[in-house]
């Protein structure tokens, strides 16, 4: 048997890859799982695995160093490296230290059954010693397509800037920019019919396919590249000379295609050209800008950074009083998480003082400036978690509110009214009654009693955040949610195996218990006797 090792400081993590496959039935076993890179360690030192599956976030030693320290000490090991951060760092350096494999999260179950198995054919053949650059360039190969989707977001955050360093990593991922201008489009897709949460997997096929039809709409007429980025799809262009009016055109075309043959709306931000490697981030940042106008302007449309820009006659001044109020942003947002009136107030006529500097300059300024100033307080809702269309009838009605304003004063009384409204938001949610909140994650659970249930799921049906949910629940019914969900869920298989002829793997699978070993060792844990056992003591 080859001894697999998992290192995860998550709990569920380490149980679902533990539970979810047959080990034995490949010849692999699970000797030891690990929540800390130290914990790790010890169990390596006392069980020596052949495989270790390695998260990089770990609570005490980074995942990295971990891995260091096998390479130093364990040569032979096979490590599976998992991150949940896209960062080129991480993979290149895992890849220096010679990591079998480097899998993202959310985890693949099929890819990384597959790597392990991977790994386990290659031990047995005896490939034990330092991998040899056939198999080096092979997994590197691999692992290609994420490194690029990693170096070609770092490039559009401006996060890389060096231009030889840019080039050099270019050349090494088999990127070419080599052309003077360059262009950026960010692609939001909506869901026509909104009917509710589509899985990962929808998701990454209906991306695919707009990528598909860029591809048969672009590639004939521009290079480019394409990568995730903030969830959406960005479009790096290149080029000579830019066509502008061509590039407008094309995505006119493209979201007429998609919300045709695909059924999707697009949204598509498109930057300005600029030249040269050093204007790539600054063209990303306008796409993405142009794309939050999508607030005022809706979705299913291509906004165009330089139509935007060229309804203004003085951007300069609108862009100091965006800046001043973007500094206060923060401030803004702590203040009202923690009720500080005074404070707020404060902020508040620092804003109206700015804005009336502002329109003295140049009056003509004022529907710009009420549009930033709208923009922002949007902004700071979101930040809150307030959702726009509680908290008003219509997305644009604070827009509309402003534009109606006639005096400098009715802008303050209006900023103070809205400000005492979102204090009393947050004070109502805090002093609500935390039994009430358990009441529905209850209900939900017993509604979904068949369904794959989840603290995440939870708790985005009651749009709180799983941690608050999981302190909550833990306080007010003196057990975890787990454990809750399990005790219901074994309750339900009781009812089931009395009531019904239904076979236990049947029963199993109802409850979403993939596995029906693990299910059984579930029920015999909660009731101290099997399914089998239970179901002829009922007979």
């Amino acid at each position: 048997m080859i001894n697999v090792l998992i290192v995860d400081d998550e709990y569920t993590i380490r149980e679902g890859i533990k539970n979810t496959f047959k080990w034995d039935e490949y010849g692999l076993k699970v000797c030891g799982t690990a929540s800390s890179g130290y914990e790790a360690l010890e169990l390596i030192e006392k069980y020596t695995p052949e495989i270790v599956i390695l998260d990089i976030k770990l609570m005490d030693i980074d995942g990295l160093e971990v891995l260091e320290v096998i390479r130093e000490k364990y040569s032979n090991i096979k490590v599976i490296l998992i991150s949940g951060y896209d960062e080129f760092e991480y993979a290149q350096k895992a890849i220096e230290l010679n990591a079998f494999s480097y899998i993202l999260k959310p985890i693949d179950d099929k890819k990384l059954f597959s790597k392990i198995l991977e790994a386990k054919n290659i031990i047995e053949d005896q490939f034990n010693k330092i991998r040899s650059d056939e198999n080096l360039k092979k997994q590197l190969k691999d692992n290609i397509p994420i490194l690029r989707d990693i170096f070609l977001n770092q490039i559009a955050s401006g996060k890389l800037s060096d231009e030889n360093i840019i080039k050099d990593k270019a050349k090494f991922l088999g990127i070419e920019l080599d052309m003077p201008q360059y262009a950026a489009l960010v692609l939001e897709l909506q869901n026509y019919k909104n009917d509710g949460e589509i899985s990962e997997y929808d998701k990454s096929m209906l991306k695919l396919a707009v990528e598909n039809s860029l591809k048969n709409m672009f590639q004939c007429m521009f290079k480019y590249y394409s990568f995730n980025i903030d969830n959406n799809i960005g479009v790096l262009i290149q080029g000579n000379e830019i066509n502008r009016k061509l590039l407008v055109k094309k995505c006119t075309e493209l979201k007429d295609h998609v919300n045709k043959s695909i059924g999707l709306m697009l949204t598509i931000g498109l930057g300005k050209i600029h030249e040269g490697i050093k204007g790539i981030s600054l063209a990303f940042r306008e796409a993405l800008n142009a794309l939050e106008y999508k607030i005022l302007l809706g979705n299913n449309v291509i906004i165009d950074i330089e139509n935007i820009d060229t309804n203004e006659k003085n951007l300069l001044i609108g862009n100091i009083f965006e800046d001043t109020i973007n500094k206060m942003e923060n401030d803004l947002i702590y203040s009202l998480k923690i009720f500080d009136r005074e404070k707020v107030w404060q902020i508040t006529h620092k804003i109206i003082v700015a804005l009336e500097e502002t329109l003295r300059a140049n009056i003509e300024e004022s529907e710009h400036l009420i549009f930033l100033l709208s923009f922002f307080i949007t902004r700071i809702l979101f930040a809150l978690n307030i959702r726009i269309e509680d908290f008003f009838n219509h997305g644009n009605e604070i827009f509309d509110d402003l534009k109606n304003l006639q005096t400098i004063n009715q802008f303050e009384e209006y900023l103070n009214r809205l400000f005492e409204r979102v204090i009393c938001e947050l004070q109502n949610r805090q002093n609500s009654n935390n039994s009430f909140l358990i009441k529905k994650a209850i209900e939900y659970i017993s509604r979904n009693i068949y369904n794959d249930i989840s603290l995440t799921k939870t708790a985005d049906a009651l749009y709180i955040s799983p941690n608050y949910l999981s302190r909550v629940f833990k306080q007010e019914m003196n057990e975890t949610f787990i454990e809750y969900v399990t005790t219901v869920k074994m309750n339900e298989a009781k009812k089931l195996l009395k009531n019904s002829n239904y076979k236990i793997y049947e029963i199993a699978d109802m409850l979403k218990y993939k596995d029906v070993n693990h299910f059984t060792k579930v029920f015999k844990k909660v009731f101290g006797v099997t399914p089998t056992e239970y179901r002829e003591l009922a007979d």
